[in-house]
């Protein structure tokens, strides 16, 4: 009976954190390919930032990025950054931090 009841308790914790699994993968993933249009262009501010995609393969790798760059002193730091790439610089984490460069 114990056993059942342990089994009971862990099947409906399963199932009330999945929905919060799924939802914070969406908004992290919202996060990451973040697509801001509009048909007028902001003004620049202090607090702005001009980003274009970029991509590239590598090998057989299809690999995407993001160009930045400030147009203020308090742009937003790019994520894990401590500091925006200087000219001729470039940024990288994860996985990708481990390839050649």
């Amino acid at each position: 009976m114990a056993c059942t009841d342990r089994r009971g308790r862990l099947l409906q914790q399963l199932c009330t954190a999945i929905p919060n699994v799924f939802a914070s993968r969406s908004e992290v993933e919202a996060a990451r390919y973040a697509n801001v249009w509009s048909l007028t262009v902001p003004p620049k501010a202090a607090n702005t930032l001009l980003v274009a995609d970029a991509e590239t393969t590598w090998h057989d790798d299809s690999i995407m990025g993001r160009l930045v760059e400030p147009e203020g002193r308090r742009a937003p730091l790019p994520p894990g950054g401590d500091r925006f790439p200087g000219e001729g610089e470039m940024a990288v984490g994860g996985p990708r931090d481990a390839l050649p460069r």
